[in-house]
């Protein structure tokens, strides 16, 4: 029996009015008078099965209680309601209140091979907190368990690492409310403020430098694809699996959707068409399955032997265009900020 409660005693709420409403008294007070917690009772299949109301503090009187009481027995009378055991309801309502544990296995069971970086979002879990929160249900969860993570954390993290373990944290609990297994948290986290993002802009020198080393480049698919870079702000492994349609389709794109586009300036078309021509010579146009279509594939390798440009060295591991088609498209070219 609850502590609060005076004794053990249910009494009824009124010898003539409110039938099947009774209360407990409890040790805290309401108005200068011991509190009540009121309750109300049905039969289903010869069983008593007794319903908390609320507490009189709370606002729930003997007139509410007989309310729930008359609507229970309605429902029951016409099927709509059903009444279940104090067990049943116990499982029901865990059911939508699962734990952390719970919910994180559901999760990376439904989003493995799915969402990108779903293997370092896992390790993060188990490491970090599964162990603290993993046994604690949604709605135990309170501002200062967070805080107190967050602290831990900081003495031993970075705040970029930090921020990404909290995200996992909210991103599956923002899974388990969508999907009905818990409630969504009553506040919202407060993320710590990322201080390793760093944005630096080439100077006119820079910027010169870069282009005529990238377009003097000996190997000119390898420029090609550096231009690319610059002119669209696409990542190296976009580049590798770049389709063209009518405008350019980024393929297994970073942010996690199966296909984006992106407008494309007259300066990118010129370098794709260039491309194109080249890989027309090394492969001539075919008929594959009825269909007119060329694919040219090219594996490259790009080796740092170059420091002219200071700093456009790197590596590019392997690239596939495919051009069935492609069409210039009207658009501004994305402006290029320098210092």
């Amino acid at each position: 029996m609850d502590k609060t409660w005076k004794s053990k005693t249910r009494i009824r709420a009124h010898a003539h009015k409110w039938p099947g409403v009774y209360y407990y008294e409890l040790t805290t007070t309401h108005n200068g008078k011991p509190d009540r917690c009121f309750f109300y009772v049905v039969k289903v299949g010869g069983k008593k099965l007794w319903r908390k109301v609320g507490k009189l503090s709370e606002g729930y009187g003997p007139e509410i209680a007989a309310e729930y009481r008359a609507r229970a027995l309605v429902g029951l009378a016409d099927g709509t309601t059903e009444v279940l055991t104090p067990k049943e309801e116990r499982e029901e309502t865990l059911a939508k209140d699962k734990t952390i544990a719970e919910l994180g296995k559901v999760y990376f069971d439904i989003k493995t091979g799915s969402v990108k970086g779903i293997k370092t979002d896992l390790n993060r879990f188990e490491k970090h907190i599964k162990p603290k929160f993993g046994s604690k249900r949604v709605s135990q969860i309170v501002p200062i368990d967070i805080e107190y993570f967050k602290k831990a954390l900081l003495e031993t993290h970075m705040r970029g690492t930090v921020w990404n373990i909290l995200e996992v944290f909210r991103r599956i609990v923002n899974y388990g409310f969508k999907t009905h297994q818990c409630p969504a948290l009553s506040f919202v986290i407060e993320m710590p403020e990322k201080d390793n993002a760093k944005v630096e802009y080439l100077t006119t020198e820079q910027a010169a430098r870069f282009l005529k080393t990238a377009r003097e480049w000996p190997d000119r698919d390898v420029g090609r694809m550096v231009e690319i870079a610059y002119f669209t702000g696409m990542r190296r492994g976009e580049i590798f699996k770049l389709e063209e349609r009518n405008l350019i389709t980024i393929r297994d794109p970073k942010s996690g959707k199966k296909t984006e586009t992106i407008g494309m300036s007259d300066i990118v078309a010129s370098i794709l068409l260039e491309q194109i021509a080249i890989n027309h010579e090394r492969r001539p146009e075919a008929t594959v399955n009825g269909k007119e279509g060329w694919c040219a594939a090219r594996r490259l390798q790009w080796r740092r032997k170059n420091q002219e440009s200071g700093g456009f060295a790197g590596r590019f591991s392997a690239i596939s265009w495919t051009a069935p088609q492609f069409r210039r498209n009207a658009c501004e070219q994305r402006e290029i900020q320098h210092k």
